[in-house]
């Protein structure tokens, strides 16, 4: 009876402590918590009505928002994600989340709901996935305060989302690469990495159909659709060859064997891999001609980019060959773009390249004859006695390449020699036959042509043009004095262009100067001034050159050659000077000028060089040099003379003035002297 008594007392302690958790608090007198809104409750208002509201009414429809709050999850951008206060239930209902507002806004217990809401926690639900975003760049950028990191909903879409198996989803397949675009497009985040990269993926093979339906490669593909990361994950460079693989089985399998997939093996990730060859985003087909391997390009930006960097080289041991590629044959034509020479991959491969020592490898002694054979067909066993790539300086090795280091200085040492003596031999009968051609003048009675000032204002012109168009183009050009450095070759040849330059407007002022203040100057300038006389001088000049007129024109002091070309120095020189100043002194122009106007200013400056050299060369040395009438050298800026015969020739309408004027003194002496005896 005891042990009864015992159990029943028991049993009637554990029945009323269930009645008391189980039973509403209304039972005991407390009020009941409302119930948790419907979807249909929330549509209340969701429906349009909160969207013609007024601040009083809207303002009623919700509680105020407490000072303390703070979302606890971050927010979706609305425009990115999607939504609105207006809220379409059927498009709810059709997601994969149903019209159960409450499943994914947790915080909403009642009507009227806070002012405010959190961000959605999609991970209470979705936690994989969550993990895999805590891993991305995306996550890591909202950490930091990016507000441009997207979230779920950024992505998937705020009310209306789909499966992703959904023609019409934002993640199915064919639109997951314009649903990233929505960020990584031109202009969109200007500031932030990989801002242009549906730009570009727009335009690779990637975006291509391959068979008329589906794109060949879109984002998440490539990129974890979640655990997307910048310099890690499956983009990393350790596991982007298997990334790749994935499509690409026979390319990664002869990556994997080759010396550059041996060393990311190794963790070496110096080692080039699929991207650093291809790209990231704008991968073309190799018969593209915008891809990164195409032609020429692939020599000197991809293959180059590491075998001809010194940094690389030393570092792992390699011998540059690049150098001794674009000197060959192969790398000539390639370059003018024969697509029908060599290129690097032509003989070791695109993606299985071995060592030279590897027997497996195309470039082996034993496999080079069946390699150069697939261009050269019965090409002889002589392909693999000596180096492709010969090292021809100072670590000549072998017998072929120290052969070849001796010829190659033998021809250094015969062609300034040769040249040399044809040179001098050369310049000392030219020499000769000037001095007899300035005695045949003397014997044939000269006229004054330049007066000494004018002799020596064109050779300071002549020197200071010389120099600055050979330091201007030692510039440009690369060319360099041997045996110096670098910096000692560019300061030598900064310090001439602007000796030259400070020669050229010493020149210039006193050739103002000359011109303004001097009768001859004035006269000198006066000539040169074109007129009606010159345009019909042009055009009879060409009728008679071209054998439709048969008199050639009659030239006054300056004919309409020299007044094109002295006009045209005037001009080049004032635009050199004002340009060369902005150059050399840019830190004071910046201060009240833009810095395109500096752009601008180099562009011309260095325009109107090429344009004033080859002015020189075409037009000038012609006059001078080239023309039978004056072979082999006008004298004239030599010696200030000219004789009456290349006055007749080239200046009748001076010569006929000088004469008439010599005969009006002549009759004015002689009479002057009848008076005097008279």
């Amino acid at each position: 009876m005891r042990k009864t008594g015992l159990f029943l007392g028991v049993y009637a302690i554990l029945c009323g402590i269930v009645l008391a958790l189980f039973t509403p608090a209304h039972a005991w007198g407390q009020a009941a918590p409302p119930p948790k809104p419907t979807a249909a409750e929330c549509m209340g208002c969701h429906d349009g009505t909160i969207d013609g509201a007024g601040p009083e009414d809207r303002a009623g429809m919700v509680d105020a928002v407490p000072p303390d709050w703070r979302p606890a999850y971050p927010k979706a951008d609305p425009a990115r994600a999607g939504v609105a206060m207006k809220t379409d239930l059927e498009a709810l209902k059709k997601s994969v989340h149903g019209a159960d507002c409450l499943l994914c806004h947790a915080d909403i217990a009642k009507l009227n709901h806070a002012a405010k809401l959190s961000g959605v926690h999609c991970a209470q639900c979705h936690d994989d996935s969550a993990k895999a975003y805590e891993r991305s760049a995306h996550f890591s950028a909202r950490q930091a305060g990016n507000s441009l990191g997207p979230v779920c909903a950024d992505c998937h879409g705020g009310h209306a989302i789909l499966s992703s198996t959904d023609a019409n989803s934002r993640t199915n397949r064919e639109k997951m690469a314009q649903n990233c675009g929505a960020c990584h497009a031109k202009g969109k985040m200007p500031d932030q990495p990989r801002n242009q990269a549906f730009d570009e993926w727009a335009q690779s093979i990637h975006a291509q159909r391959k068979d008329g339906k589906k794109i060949n490669a879109t984002c998440n593909d490539c990129h974890d659709s979640h655990e997307a990361q910048i310099y890690g994950g499956k983009t990393g460079k350790a596991n982007l060859a298997e990334n790749c693989g994935k499509c690409h089985q026979k390319e990664r399998q002869d990556f994997e064997l080759s010396v550059h997939g041996a060393a990311i093996k190794r963790g070496n990730l110096s080692s080039p891999t699929c991207n650093d060859c291809h790209g990231s985003h704008n991968i073309r087909a190799v018969k593209d001609k915008n891809s990164q391997v195409y032609g020429y390009r692939s020599v000197e930006n991809v293959c180059g980019e590491c075998h001809q960097a010194e940094r690389i080289n030393d570092r792992f041991g390699i011998r540059s060959t690049t150098q001794s590629y674009t000197g060959s044959f192969h790398g000539l034509a390639m370059k003018k773009g024969d697509l029908r020479a060599a290129g690097c991959a032509s003989c070791h491969g695109a993606h299985a390249i071995l060592s030279s020592a590897d027997p497996r490898s195309s470039i082996h002694p034993n496999n080079l004859v069946a390699t150069c054979g697939a261009c050269h067909p019965g090409i002889g066993k002589g392909a693999a006695v000596g180096k492709v790539h010969p090292s021809i300086g100072e670590n000549a090795g072998t017998i072929g390449e120290k052969v070849q280091y001796w010829v190659r200085w033998a021809y250094l040492a015969l062609i300034p020699s040769v040249l040399g003596f044809m040179l001098l031999h050369n310049l000392l009968d030219w020499l000769k036959k000037i001095r007899a051609h300035v005695r045949r003048m003397k014997a044939m009675g000269e006229y004054d042509r330049l007066s000494r000032n004018e002799r020596y204002q064109h050779l300071l012109l002549m020197f200071s043009f010389s120099l600055l168009v050979i330091s201007g183009f030692a510039l440009v050009f690369g060319w360099t004095i041997p045996g110096l450095s670098g910096e000692l070759n560019e300061t030598i040849r900064a310090y001439v262009h602007r000796f030259a330059a400070i020669l050229m407007i010493i020149w210039a002022i006193y050739h103002t100067y000359w011109v303004a203040l001097t009768r001859r100057g004035r006269g000198y300038f006066t000539g040169m001034l074109p007129n009606m006389k010159d345009a019909y001088d042009m055009v009879y000049m060409l009728a008679y050159n071209l054998g439709l007129w048969k008199k050639k024109p009659k030239f006054d002091r300056f004919s309409y050659i020299e007044k094109m070309e002295y006009l045209a120095m005037v001009w080049g020189t004032v635009v050199m000077v004002l340009t060369g100043l902005m150059l050399w002194f840019e830190e004071l122009f910046l201060k009240f000028l833009p810095l395109w106007a500096i752009d601008v200013a180099n562009i011309v400056h260095y325009m109107e060089a090429i344009l004033a050299t080859l002015a020189i060369i075409i037009w000038h040395f012609y006059s001078v040099l080239c023309n039978p009438d004056v072979a082999p050298m006008a004298t004239h800026w030599l010696t200030g003379k000219m004789t009456e015969e290349q006055m007749e020739h080239e200046h009748p309408l001076e010569l006929e003035r000088i004469k008439r004027e010599a005969e009006i003194a002549r009759r004015k002496s002689a009479s002057q002297a009848d008076l005097n005896m008279q």
